[in-house]
């Protein structure tokens, strides 16, 4: 039986489902040993934590830095410690006139946020009082670093060294409706029609624009978009493991036959949402099945003893250096082969932006599903993702400092999806604490949002705070969605914040610069554009898991904000349970069967675009 259930009540077990083979992970490898905040690599590196005292050193002794950002799952990371950092010539000129410096992405958020566009492995110079001197992407060979590491040396001796300036210019913003033809266009410009996805040459799980062609097929009536969102779909079935279930990151070859085999909890997340859009347009079962093969991987291998998640999987079996077995050829052996050859290396923080990555997913496929299995999960993991929160906001992980927006927006989704499904006071009242925690972030100067909430401190560039610009259009969005259930003046004076922050946003070159990323704009002016619907369910408690409840998450409009309104509230007390749907200008009749609440909802559905 399909239900959902409030989070005050008892938590349910969890039910193994799908991947029979799926069975607890043996001991981590021996990369587990390695410092948890750099990634493993070759002695013959000194490397420094990234920190003060490191950027003190190459200020005190006028040494360029070499900033090495990677993390513990990313296949070209070990490769490049083997094949490059391991290199003697390469450790040598490192030693003398260098000070090289090493992160793990996964638990240095603010340096994640600054330089994901770069890798991993990202390689950053900078000078010695940390500016920017260039960045290098993904793995490095030792026959092209070298020559520019000298080159650096020598402007560095010859007093030419130079920090690398970025172009300011900016253009004009775009009303509301010319940004989203213009990030439409921009998405349009990289689908792929033959085979699916957008962007390549490497194919990967992407939300947002999944998210905004279901959006155009549902709202404006856009079947091409309906059939991408569908082609993608049935593509990213090829990235799931078919013996532990999951997902892999993404696929070389500009196909979607070379899987890449790290495993991260936000693909998890990803794929359950994506899976859940995908069901609700077709209903076909395969998406079920891979969607079981998620969760049994998560419950298997990706969950902790306290109901949290787990960061990341390696790409690779058998622990670094001479023992490691490359993806491709670990992750095509069967269950008991891959055990024999070692468990690859699981990440065990419990990371605040991570977790609520995978709960956004469980919930959107309770949504889309009632499934039992993944609403006990989603109870568990929110408690857990709750032991993060500080009256500050979400800290990263268990006693740590620092607030960071992508902790604060994931779990703001997450919140509302879980919201949607469980129409739990507690949760809508976690919901909406984030919104001065965001708001707080906001810089109205520069338009945007920034990237941590502490004044930056620290030389050059570290000194200076981050503004994300993808992150910032999913803050806006956040922001707008939580709005519609603030009171009338609170509502209207956080849409205002957020609408500035889009007005800065929307600029053709800042566009340009989010590339396919620019579906999460286009998700925010969507919202900005056309109010969300509202499905609001009245009547005696409990309506969670309810007939009615159901009723109404089968037949919301995409986009529309899921509510629970109590007696009092504006539809007054009723003795039954009843739904009313309500666009902006005006609200249906109430409706007390469950099966006609599809046929009044399909009259809110599509939406006529302003010409």
């Amino acid at each position: 039986m399909k239900r959902t259930f409030s989070l005050a009540a008892a938590l349910i077990g969890v039910a193994a489902c799908s991947t029979p083979t799926a069975q607890a992970p043996g001991p981590a490898s021996p990369a587990a040993a390695s410092d948890s905040s750099t990634t493993s690599a070759p002695a013959a590196v000194a490397w420094r934590r990234f920190g003060p005292e490191a950027l003190a050193a190459a200020r005190a002794e006028r040494k360029i830095i070499v900033l090495s950002i990677g993390t513990t799952w990313c296949h070209w990371c070990h490769v490049m410690d083997d094949k490059t950092w391991g290199d003697p010539e390469v450790a040598a000129l490192l030693a003398t006139r260098f000070v090289p410096v090493r992160a793990d992405a996964d638990a240095n958020p603010a340096l994640k946020v600054r330089y994901e566009a770069w890798g991993w492995p990202a390689t950053i110079l900078l000078t010695p009082d940390a500016e920017p001197l260039g960045e290098l992407k993904g793995f490095v060979a030792k026959e092209k670093l070298l020559p520019y590491l000298r080159s650096l040396l020598a402007d560095l001796d010859a007093g030419t060294l130079r920090r690398r300036a970025r172009p300011t210019a900016d253009a004009p913003r775009l009303a509301v409706a010319e940004a989203i033809t213009a990030a439409e266009a921009q998405l349009d410009a990289v689908y792929d029609p033959a085979i699916g996805g957008w962007g390549g040459p490497k194919k990967y799980p992407l939300r947002a624009p999944m998210q905004a062609a279901a959006y155009r097929a549902a709202r404006f009536d856009d079947e091409q978009a309906g059939a991408r969102l569908v082609q993608t779909a049935d593509k990213l079935l090829r990235l799931c493991d078919p013996v532990w279930g999951g997902m892999y990151q993404y696929s070389t070859h500009n196909d979607w036959a070379h899987a890449h085999t790290e495993k991260l909890a936000q693909v998890q997340g990803t794929a359950l949402t994506v899976f859940a859009l995908a069901h609700r347009r077709t209903q076909d079962p395969r998406y079920g099945e891979a969607a079981a093969g998620v969760l049994s991987y998560l419950n298997t291998f990706m969950s902790d003893e306290g109901g949290g998640f787990f960061a990341n999987q390696d790409a690779d079996g058998g622990g670094h250096g001479a023992d490691r077995v490359p993806g491709r050829t670990y992750y095509a052996l069967d269950d008991a082969a891959r055990r024999a050859a070692g468990v690859p290396y699981i990440d065990r923080h419990v990371y605040a932006a991570h977790n609520a990555y995978v709960l956004t997913g469980l919930a959107d496929w309770v949504a889309a599903t009632g499934d039992d299995a993944a609403l006990a999960r989603l109870v568990e993991g929110e408690a857990a993702l709750f032991g993060l929160w500080t009256p500050a906001g979400f800290v990263h992980e268990a006693g740590g400092a620092g607030i960071f927006l992508e902790d604060q927006v994931a779990a703001a989704e997450a919140y509302e999806a879980m919201y949607a499904v469980t129409l739990d006071p507690v949760v809508h009242d976690r919901w909406l604490a984030l919104v001065p925690v965001l708001t707080g972030l906001i810089d109205d100067e520069r338009g945007g949002f920034r990237h941590q909430a502490a004044a930056d401190a620290g030389p050059g560039v570290f000194g200076r705070a981050y503004i994300p610009l993808g992150l910032s259009a999913r803050a806006a969005r956040a922001l707008l969605r939580a709005a519609e259930l603030l009171d009338d003046e609170r509502g209207a004076a956080v849409r205002e914040q957020a609408g500035a922050v889009l007005d800065k946003l929307s600029t053709p070159p800042r566009l340009a610069r989010l590339g396919r990323g620019v579906g999460e704009a286009l998700l925010a002016l969507y919202d900005r554009a056309y109010a969300p619907v509202h499905v609001s369910l009245v009547g005696p408690a409990p309506l969670a898991g309810g007939a009615m409840h159901r009723a109404a998450l089968d037949a919301a409009p995409v986009g529309a904000v899921i509510e629970h309104v109590g007696p009092g509230g504006r539809f007054g007390a009723w003795d039954e349970p009843a739904v009313f749907i309500c666009g902006r200008a005006y609200c249906s009749r109430p409706v007390t069967r469950p099966d006609d609440v599809a046929a009044v909802a399909a009259g809110f559905t599509t939406i006529e675009r302003p010409r």
